[in-house]
């Protein structure tokens, strides 16, 4: 039935390999893994949040009236409610805010109030 022996320490338990006899190949694609994670979510986080509306220059008059505190670069007129927003970048999101003046009203086109 056996024709040649297989002497005991010529067998090699494969089930264990990347823990006892490689630790270094599991420790580097954990660093892999781990880079690779780190890197996507990073990059997502990168992602800028729009509506999909181009960003105009917006018109002297809504300038000369806005708030300081806002970020102008980011405003832009919205067909839906005919007033001017902008790009908030809080600490964990960036939200569309209403732009102000700076007694605290919302600035809106005056078509938007014929309506």
């Amino acid at each position: 039935m056996f024709d040649t022996l297989v002497p005991a320490a010529a067998i090699i338990d494969t089930s264990r390999r990347n823990e006892a006899a490689f630790p270094s190949e599991r420790y580097e694609m954990k660093t892999k893994c781990l880079a690779a994670l780190s890197a996507a979510l990073l990059l997502g986080a990168c992602a800028e949040m729009s509506d999909g509306a181009p960003v105009t220059p917006l018109p002297e008059a809504v300038v000369a009236i806005a708030a300081p505190y806002q970020d102008l670069t980011t405003a832009r007129l919205r067909s839906e409610d005919g007033c001017y927003w902008y790009s908030h970048a809080g600490p964990v999101e960036t939200t569309l805010i209403p732009l102000r003046t700076a007694a605290g009203n919302p600035i809106c086109s005056s078509a938007a109030e014929s309506t």
